[in-house]
């Protein structure tokens, strides 16, 4: 899991964490909208010393992994009113990207 901690006393620490952040283009490069993202790679992702190199692969395809996952996007986006959410996004589906949000209502 990513997780960086910055100093919130020092708004220059702050705002040169979120300036220096990577972005993903979150439709295509030529609209320019992007958002701060994460590359979620296996190849990028240490793997735990208790798994084997096969295993760690075939995760991928584990339908249980798939549905942890989706459970943890929607637990983000419910922590934060859905004015926040976290999407899979990429070719394929290799970077996890931050979205400004909400809920229409009915």
């Amino acid at each position: 899991m990513y997780y960086k901690e910055v100093d919130k006393r020092y708004k220059e620490t702050m705002t040169k964490f979120l300036r220096l952040h990577f972005r993903y283009h979150t439709m295509n490069s030529w609209n320019k909208s992007t958002s701060y993202a994460n590359n979620i790679k296996l190849y990028n992702v240490d793997k735990p010393d208790d798994v084997d190199e096969e295993t760690f692969w075939e995760m991928i395809g584990i339908t249980e992994w798939q549905e942890k996952l989706s459970d943890l996007l929607e637990d983000f986006g419910r922590r934060h009113d859905w004015l926040w959410q976290a999407g899979i996004n990429g070719r394929s589906g290799g970077y996890v990207v931050l979205y400004k949000g909400g809920i229409k209502p009915r």
